[in-house]
């Protein structure tokens, strides 16, 4: 194909041809597509591949207290980027991020009404969500 994902052949016969589209990261496509005088148009979308990642690929994380009251100490997260709060709405409350590789980790949550939020571990291609709530 050119820069544009065009590929145009010649000399051909006019007839039914099957073809095969790939490209690292996407799935692969496949189709027929029907040569005739005019020529032919065939419009081919590639879907990026999705690859489940299992939460057992980052270290083993621990939450304490559950339930908490001002903060939450989050263990084992030396391969962890960033720690997120999250409402059950998906809005992001807090953010944390772990650069000097910390084996725990605070986070204040001063301000958080009671109810059940979300805590999100990012780190090495993996995401985890642990769940927790939050008394007055």
């Amino acid at each position: 194909t050119d820069a544009a994902g065009k590929a145009s052949f010649a000399g051909l016969s006019l007839q039914s041809y099957t073809y095969t589209v790939s490209k690292t990261g996407y799935d692969v496509a496949t189709g027929t597509v029907v040569l005739a005088a005019e020529g032919a148009l065939e419009k081919v979308t590639l879907r990026k591949r999705v690859t489940a990642v299992l939460a057992s690929s980052l270290p083993y994380v621990a939450i304490r207290p559950n339930p908490a009251k001002s903060t939450l100490f989050v263990e084992n997260v030396e391969g962890v980027q960033r720690l997120r709060v999250v409402s059950l709405r998906g809005e992001e409350l807090r953010l944390r991020l772990n650069k000097d590789r910390e084996r725990v980790v605070s986070i204040l949550l001063d301000g958080l009404s009671e109810g059940m939020y979300l805590l999100v571990v990012e780190g090495e291609g993996a995401q985890r969500v642990i769940p927790f709530v939050v008394v007055r």
